[in-house]
């Protein structure tokens, strides 16, 4: 099942945040609690952290995009070992990921 990245109300004085990076690349597997992006709210730095595991499949905005608070700015696929995913689509994804990274190593 996929599922939306939304950004995070950090600040109650301020509702647009300078989104920073992403920690996670497209096609790459994270768990809950991992970093998966990094944003500045009035020059403070805040560590974004997935609220379950998944594979991120889409990116909405890059490096020093300005987004409101809960924009969406991307989606991913939970992880077939979550609760969320009873078809077990998160499986392939690990799946493929581990033969992309076997490939990587070979080259």
């Amino acid at each position: 099942m996929k599922k939306k990245i939304k950004t995070k109300k950090v600040n109650d004085f301020c509702s647009v945040s300078k989104f920073h990076s992403w920690n996670v690349n497209l096609g790459d597997a994270f768990n809950e609690g991992d970093v998966i992006y990094t944003m500045y709210n009035l020059n403070e730095k805040y560590e974004v952290k997935a609220d379950c595991s998944g594979v991120l499949t889409d990116k909405y905005v890059s490096e020093n995009y300005i987004v409101e608070d809960y924009q969406v700015i991307g989606e991913y696929m939970v992880d077939s070992e979550s609760e969320y995913d009873p078809v077990g689509v998160g499986i392939v994804y690990k799946i493929v990921n581990k033969i992309k990274e076997r490939n990587n190593k070979e080259l």
